[in-house]
């Protein structure tokens, strides 16, 4: 089996654009100068052409692929051998990872647009980005196949590994401060800088507060690249802000640690708690997104739901703060009852009332029981019976349809994030570590292979792949016919076998 190419082809040659009658491929820049519907609808169309179909050994490369999975690889032509590219990208599979005797099918194809895989607006992914930002383009226009190949190819290419670099100066950050606040707990603070030095339990705090700081700092970094490149009004939403906030935070409390102001004062305790809070909420989800997808992931569902109940949550603010003035107002003669003393503890008690903490005996013992029994009634069926489960039922709703689009949202949420590092890269990294191909070939199941699970049979199951040519009338437009006009291909070439 050893001695058995992994792929073999149906060589049908290859065709300049002369040929094939084609004007060469539309660039990035001429695509983006379209109006945006015009834009999408020639990715859709054109985006990926077809290229040929393989067929192998399931054994050797069927752990690769799954329905929604593509192997992607840079190169300098579009219509180069792709048969003997795929065998050298593969060329560790020279042995079957399982025995198996059927075959899959499996379909190659390239990214039509040059240079597609380029940095900032020279490549697909940022004017994207932008047209998205400025609601021109649907989040949906990132699951076509040509977007999805590039933002593939450069995930797995080199941005996955630098997020996890990006992932490990977090990790200093959270796991600095989270050592900072533990060790702060039992601290003097009525020591000076020097005299907490001078301890070892103190020399710790400096040292987890200035380790903080250091996984801070390529974040501040990314952050004024990030506003510098898409300006105030692109940048600017409730998660980039809330970053800001985590930046200022973190600062603030170094410095009145480090100069001892205010150390055992609440305003410290206050500030450090929020910025744990922030930093185990925001940015872990944020990570856990791009890096392992969940069905719902808890920072997209936040946002669509805030966004579909902030409307009904103003409404039920509103007539939770009547009822509190009611009962406030109810038991004006009560001042006994600390619960509706104040404006302000009646508004707290009806808060819990609305969670069940409801204390009949306290409605009793009022000077107005009867009325104050009606208005709790009133306050149980209207808030707890009929808001309440309006809200659950519209945040449920809402959740659905967080996953109806979990797709969109991911790859857009990919998109975001090579497009974030590409654009804070140093030029020299970027020279001397990142490939800009000038196409970006594909590699992915067949329909067929989809539908039915294997390919029918080719040859005698050996290891061997085997390449057809394309159908003539064919050119892979996200799974429809295009372009039918061209001449049959069958008319010019002829198929024979050739090993690689």
């Amino acid at each position: 089996m050893s001695s058995q190419p992994l792929l073999n082809a149906t060589d049908a040659g290859s065709l300049d654009q002369a040929e094939s009658g084609s004007s060469g491929p539309v660039s990035v820049t001429e695509l983006m100068a379209r109006p945006p519907d015009k834009i999408q609808e020639l990715l859709s169309e054109s985006g990926v052409r077809h290229l040929g179909y393989v067929t192998s050994n399931a054994g050797y490369i069927l752990d690769l692929f799954d329905d929604d999975s593509m192997r992607t690889a840079g190169a300098n032509d579009s219509n180069l051998d792709y048969v003997s590219m795929w065998q050298k990208k593969l060329k560790n599979r020279s042995h079957p990872r399982d025995e198996q005797t059927r075959e899959i099918e499996l379909e190659a194809s390239v990214v039509s647009l040059k240079h597609a895989a380029d940095a900032d607006d020279a490549g697909l992914i940022n004017p994207l980005l932008k047209k998205s930002q400025q609601h021109l383009l649907p989040q949906k226009a990132f699951t076509l196949p040509a977007v999805k190949a590039v933002i593939t190819y450069k995930w797995t290419s080199w941005a996955q590994q630098l997020l996890w670099l990006e992932v490990a100066f977090y990790a200093l950050w959270l796991f600095g401060f989270q050592a900072f606040v533990l060790l702060f707990q039992d601290e003097d603070t009525a020591k000076s800088l020097p005299e907490l030095l001078a301890s070892t339990r103190g020399f710790g705090t400096v040292v987890a507060e200035a380790a903080a700081l250091l996984g801070m700092a390529p974040f501040l970094w990314i952050e004024a690249c990030t506003l510098r490149e898409y300006g105030l009004l692109g940048w600017a939403s409730i998660w980039n802000i809330m970053d800001v906030v985590m930046y200022i935070n973190q600062v603030t409390i170094a410095v009145m640690h480090l100069v001892r102001f205010h150390v055992g004062s609440d305003v410290l305790s206050c500030l450090m708690a929020f910025q744990v809070l922030l930093l185990w909420v925001n940015k872990v989800q944020y990570f856990s997104r791009v890096l392992q997808p969940a069905k719902n992931p808890f920072i997209d569902t936040l946002t669509v739901v805030i966004n579909d109940v902030k409307w009904f949550l103003f409404l039920l603010v509103l007539t939770l703060w009547g009822f509190a003035c009611a009962f406030y107002i109810l038991f004006r003669h009560d001042q006994q009852h600390e619960e509706f003393r104040t404006i302000g503890a009646a508004v707290l008690t009806t808060i819990s009332m609305l969670l069940g903490g409801v204390d009949f005996k306290l409605i009793h013992q009022s000077h107005n029981p009867d009325v104050a029994t009606i208005l709790l009634i009133a306050y149980v069926f209207s808030m707890c019976i009929v808001l309440l489960n309006c809200l659950i039922a519209i945040m449920s709703e809402s959740a659905t349809k967080v996953a109806d689009n979990q797709e969109e949202r991911f790859w857009h949420g990919r998109a975001v994030v090579i497009d974030e590092l590409e654009t804070t890269m140093p030029a020299w990294i970027r020279k001397r570590f990142v490939p800009y191909p000038t196409y970006v070939h594909i590699l992915q199941l067949s329909d067929r292979s989809k539908s039915t699970g294997a390919a029918p049979a080719v040859g005698s199951g050996n290891a061997g792949m085997e390449a057809r040519a394309p159908d003539p009338h064919r050119v892979l437009c996200c799974g429809d016919p295009c372009n039918v006009g061209r001449p049959p291909l069958s008319n010019r070439l002829n198929a024979r076998r050739v090993p690689v």
